[in-house]
């Protein structure tokens, strides 16, 4: 019996293995921001600054948050997809030229 559940666990793995990776790296995301506000808290004590009082208060200051915090998100993408794009480019660039110089060689 444990021979045949554990078979099942190692198909089972083939098919899970990718949903719980992005599971675990959403799950760490979201560990990562809350100790980020619990640090800038302890910091920067911002909750007696604020008007934490009203509806409207609280939802301008909800979406100046989700507006910083996407932005530095996309920001942050944006970033890696240029650096790799660039490369992708120099290698390109270094193959062609190594292409041309054994041509002339």
């Amino acid at each position: 019996m444990y021979l045949v559940i554990f078979l099942v666990g190692i198909i089972a793995a083939k098919w899970l293995y990718t949903p719980l990776a992005a599971l675990l790296r959403a799950a760490i995301f979201v560990l990562i921001l809350v100790v980020a506000y619990r640090v800038t808290m302890l910091v920067v004590p911002l909750q007696l600054d604020l008007d934490w009082r009203g509806f409207w208060g609280s939802a301008v200051l909800g979406l100046l948050f989700i507006v910083a915090l996407a932005g530095g998100w996309f920001y942050a993408l944006g970033w890696r997809g240029r650096v790799a794009a660039t490369e992708q480019e120099e290698h390109e660039r270094a193959r062609v030229k190594a292409i041309k110089d054994r041509a002339l060689s």
